[in-house]
């Protein structure tokens, strides 16, 4: 379906455009997609360890130095890579969303990615657990 068909089928289904755009980003379906994707392949899910374990050390490191070092930088997105390309959509659809509003639609993009990555980290163990991410 082209941009002017959408258009079409959102103005006579009393939709505004503004309305479908409003829409979560990531829904419900893309987390689970996701969460399958990774914990069903072993390698996959030693990638993701590896990438909490390194964003844990990659944020300490940044607080004690006051910068982040480019390889860390490298080694996250090349494990970020690893996961597969369900989770990096789902990672720049995050990434991009302004958090310095507290409402709106785009915040329900928020809420799943966190729960997603709150399931993926109890593959980790109890030490990723600890490890927040905004």
């Amino acid at each position: 379906m082209n941009l002017k068909q959408l258009l079409i089928v959102l103005f006579s289904c009393g939709m505004s455009v503004a309305g479908a755009y409003a829409q979560s980003a990531v829904t419900n379906e893309d987390a689970q997609e996701v969460i399958r994707a990774i914990s069903g392949d072993k390698e996959k899910v030693q990638a993701y360890c590896d990438m909490v374990k390194l964003e844990s050390h990659t944020d300490e490191t940044a607080q004690s130095q006051g910068q982040e070092t480019a390889g860390g930088r490298n080694q996250m997105k090349q494990l970020e890579q690893k996961l597969g390309p369900e989770f990096g959509a789902m990672m720049d659809e995050y990434k991009d969303i302004d958090r310095s509003s507290e409402q709106g639609p785009r915040w329900e993009t928020v809420a799943i990615v966190q729960a997603t990555l709150n399931t993926l980290n109890k593959l980790c163990g109890p030490q990723a657990n600890r490890v927040q991410r905004d």
